[in-house]
C-alpha cells in the first residue's frame, strides 16, 4: 500500500507507476544519510540531522508538520545508536519550539500515513 523511491528518487514515470500500481509514496523529509559511503560515524549522522539542507531544522523551518525521517540499518550502527539519534531530534525540535511526538503504534503510523499528500 505505501512504498518510498529507491534512493528517494522520483519523476513523472515512477509517481505513474505508483498511481497505476495504487501505491501510495512516503516522503521523507529528513535523510539521515546513515548509509552514505564512506559510512558516516554517530557524530555526523548527529550533524546531518542538526543541520545543513536535508535536516531536522530545515524541515521545521520549512513548515512540515510531520517529520518522517529515513535511517538504515545496514550494519547496525544506527540501531546501537537509536537512542542517541532520538535524543538529537528531540533536542533540534525543542529549541525550534516543537517537541516531538514518536509514533509507537500502527495506528498511530498509518494515520499520519494516510494524511499525507506525498
Amino acid at each position: 500500500k505505501y512504498v518510498r523511491a529507491v534512493g528517494l528518487a522520483r519523476n513523472a514515470a515512477v509517481n505513474a507507476t505508483y498511481t497505476r500500481v495504487s501505491l501510495k509514496h512516503i516522503g521523507v523529509n529528513v535523510d539521515s544519510k546513515d548509509n552514505a559511503s564512506p559510512r558516516p560515524n554517530v557524530a555526523q549522522v548527529k550533524q546531518i540531522l542538526t543541520t545543513g539542507a536535508h535536516s531536522v531544522k530545515k524541515a521545521i523551518d520549512d513548515g512540515d508538520l510531520h517529520l518522517i525521517i529515513l535511517f538504515h540499518d545496514i550494519n547496525g550502527q544506527t540501531a546501537d545508536n537509536l537512542e542517541t539519534y532520538i535524543a538529537t531530534i528531540a533536542e533540534v525540535t525543542g529549541k525550534n519550539g516543537r517537541f516531538p511526538k514518536f509514533l509507537t503504534t500502527r495506528a498511530e503510523a498509518l494515520a499520519i500515513l494516510n494524511s499525507t499528500t506525498e
